[in-house]
């Protein structure tokens, strides 16, 4: 009777193995279809590191034509090329579209560095070239360029007075809100710069 048992049981696992074999086959092949077939696709944007530090930023971007979002954004994306492009925010000059290729199971980034718009003022024959300029605190650097072949000085409230040199220049960017007038030291000329 024993061995009768076992041979049946034999023949149960026998049976069994084939098809436990095909069922792990099978997940395999979905699983490593679906992990080695597609990457992953960070997009970020952040403010430029050139006038003060970098930060990030939550701006809208469009991955390819099926996605949207704002940034962050971590996609799993099949494989292949995909375009990302940036909204347009004020104050700042608007990246660059960028094209992007996924290769399986590896991680891509998109990063859209966002570059303040610079409001110039320039000085020259003892004026500045304007009367007033617009800028964001906190974000838009106002330059002001010396295109005289003296040494100028300027003054205001939070700039101080500012020894600018020939052919120099100085780069300020306001950190509140307000209406600042900026006079040109020994001269007449006055030019003001609202903030918001």
């Amino acid at each position: 009777m024993k061995p009768r048992k076992n041979t049946r049981r034999l023949g149960t696992l026998l049976f069994f193995i084939p098809i436990a074999l095909i069922l792990l086959l099978v997940v395999y092949g979905v699983l490593s279809s679906h992990l080695l077939g597609s990457g992953t696709l960070i997009v970020s944007a952040q403010t430029s590191n050139r006038y003060y530090p970098s930060v990030g930023m939550n701006v809208t971007a469009q991955v390819g034509t099926s996605y949207k979002g704002t940034t962050p954004l971590h996609l799993p994306l099949g494989q292949g090329t995909y375009l990302v492009q940036y909204s347009q925010t004020q104050w700042f000059y608007t990246p660059p579209e960028r094209s992007i290729t996924l290769v399986p199971g590896q991680t891509e980034y998109a990063v859209g560095v966002y570059d303040p718009i610079v409001r110039t003022i320039l000085i020259s024959s003892s004026m500045f070239n304007s009367t007033e300029v617009t800028a964001e605190h906190y974000i838009t650097p106002v330059v002001f360029i010396n295109q005289m072949r003296t040494n100028i000085l300027i003054q205001s409230d939070p700039t101080g007075r500012v020894n600018i040199s020939p052919s120099g220049n100085f780069t300020y960017v306001f950190s509140s809100a307000g209406t600042f007038p900026i006079y040109l030291v020994g001269g007449t000329s006055t030019v003001t710069v609202s903030v918001s």
